[in-house]
């Protein structure tokens, strides 16, 4: 070993192992905080899951709903009935 090549390791390790040793520090860090995400995403689903499970079911349908949905069809009910006029025009021709 020539005495001008000294100390040319540890300037090696310098320039390369230290950038990839702060790589991998930085994907480490990387990977945690993505579990750290999937784990708190599969907490709040695990939360809404169990409370529309513990909620109260809906009221069930009102009698005058009912009632309606058990009408026969139109054709069924014989001929609809005649329109209704408006009061101010049966007014109008009782004046005249």
């Amino acid at each position: 070993m020539r005495v001008s090549d000294r100390g040319s390791v540890s300037s090696e390790v310098v320039v390369l192992a230290v950038p990839f040793m702060i790589l991998v520090a930085v994907f480490l860090i990387f990977c945690g905080r993505a579990a750290s995400a999937v784990i708190d995403v599969e907490s709040a689903a695990a939360a809404a899951a169990r409370a529309a499970a513990d909620a109260a079911t809906p009221p069930p349908l009102s009698r005058p709903h009912r009632a309606r949905s058990r009408q026969p069809p139109p054709a069924a009910r014989g001929p609809a009935p005649p329109p209704r006029t408006p009061r101010s025009t049966i007014a109008a021709d009782r004046s005249a």
